[in-house]
């Protein structure tokens, strides 16, 4: 299949923009003081993500569903280190499988792009383009130049929920907790954290389940409300002592709302889950200790 026609179904983005920075930035809002990050030049971080989506937009009888699955590699290697750590963070390869309109497109980079087919040209551009980001010490992103990456206004793209990684100067690196590992941090302990972006408030509630000599475990839940959507998203990151970097990520979001378009109103509603695993290679010190699949840390 080279296409699949969804014109009109045009969603706003703003309404997702916090969902989507929370799910693909990750980022643990501050609980403690920050920690101080060491990078050094040749370190690698892969990251593996697989993230499904189904998403709905209906108005009277006429509906529209968008299921999606990608499992997408990046890797994340240090290049130079002067007041903040440089990276260039390419996504490596792609497989991506989109079912709309009783139709089914399946895009595997290691099989090459269709070039008949403009969603698999824009998933395509995603690949193997560098996005240089500069990280400080406390993992704040401090500059990106994402001029690399095409941009993507497929519709069908973002309405399946596949979109580039952000990387918003002033946010946490994706890596990395905002929050240090210290004796003051024992299972239970937790806080609350708001953000809030023009017209939407994020409220999240992050607790220590669980701490072991090589890892912390971080749960939360957070409620997103907005003038056109809102979601609540649960999930579990696992933070790997040694280094201080997020080693693993489990995240599960519903979202519900309306789109106005053309004086008519559409009801939209979308679920997402996303599951990530990060392998350390740092040229200095040493990877994570092993954990299990189900996300708990093994008993020292």
């Amino acid at each position: 299949m080279n296409s699949i026609n969804i014109k009109g179904f045009i969603l706003n983005k703003r309404s997702i923009v916090l969902t989507t920075l929370f799910l693909l930035g990750g980022y643990i809002c501050s609980a403690q003081s920050k920690r101080a990050f060491t990078f050094t030049p040749g370190d690698e971080f892969e990251k593996q993500s697989i993230l499904k989506s189904t998403a709905n937009i209906q108005r009277g009888n006429q509906r529209l569903t968008v299921s999606s699955s990608s499992n997408i590699t990046r890797l994340y290697k240090v290049t130079e280190v002067d007041t903040a750590a440089k990276m260039d963070v390419t996504i490596t390869k792609m497989d991506n499988i989109i079912s709309a309109l009783g139709q089914l497109l399946h895009y595997d980079s290691e099989k090459g792009v269709d070039s008949t087919s403009k969603i698999q040209k824009s998933l395509g551009s995603m690949l193997n383009k560098p996005v240089k980001v500069s990280v400080n010490k406390n993992g704040k992103i401090v500059s990106s130049d994402e001029s690399a990456l095409q941009t993507i206004n497929d519709s069908l793209i973002v309405f399946a929920g596949i979109q580039s990684e952000p990387f918003i100067v002033g946010n946490q690196f994706n890596l990395t907790p905002n929050f240090t590992v210290s004796e003051r941090i024992k299972p239970g302990y937790a806080w609350l954290d708001t953000v809030k972006t023009d017209q939407q408030q994020m409220i999240t509630r992050f607790w220590i389940d669980d701490v072991t000599y090589d890892h912390t475990v971080v749960k939360f839940q957070s409620k997103l409300t907005s003038t056109y959507m809102n979601s609540n998203t649960t999930g579990t990151y696992v933070v790997d002592n040694y280094s201080g970097m997020i080693v693993q990520r489990l995240v599960q979001s519903i979202s519900n709302g309306y789109q106005v378009m053309n004086s008519l109103v559409y009801v939209t509603n979308r679920s997402i889950s996303l599951s990530e695993e990060v392998a350390l290679r740092p040229v200095k010190g040493r990877g994570p200790t092993p954990i299990d699949p189900d996300m708990t840390v093994k008993a020292k």
